[in-house]
């Protein structure tokens, strides 16, 4: 079964976000930070995950990405990347090369979507580096 997976990327350096959707999270995390030769990301390297969610059916993961990006959610993201600027976070995930997301995994009832462990976030930088 396809997984489908909503992101959103922080730019510690210039603080900016940036949410997408994809099937291939790995490959896609190192097209923001490596390989892309044009396009928004590639403006704002380096990248780093503060939040993953996976579904099981595209609809659901593309419903998610455009909420993300539309005025209620966009303030959701602005919440979870001035969190984790206060504690402190984003500059001992940049300085190891790793991604600061919580060790948390919970289960949406509404959308069957789970929410990211750090696991995901080693996982990208062991891959992708």
């Amino acid at each position: 079964m396809e997984e489908f997976v909503v992101y959103i990327l922080f730019s510690q350096k210039y603080h900016k976000s940036y949410v997408g959707y994809t099937t291939n999270l790995i490959e896609r995390f190192k097209s923001h930070n490596e390989l892309s030769k044009k396009g928004y990301t590639k403006n704002y390297r380096p990248w780093i995950v503060i939040h993953v969610a996976f579904f099981n059916s595209k609809p659901l993961a593309l419903k998610r990405e455009k909420y993300l990006k539309s005025g209620v959610g966009r303030e959701f993201v602005k919440k979870l990347s001035t969190n984790y600027i206060n504690e402190g976070l984003l500059s001992a995930a940049a300085d190891k090369g790793s991604s600061p997301v919580p060790a948390t995994r919970k289960a949406s009832e509404k959308s069957g979507a789970f929410f990211c462990c750090s696991k995901i976030s080693l996982l990208l930088h062991f891959l992708t580096f």
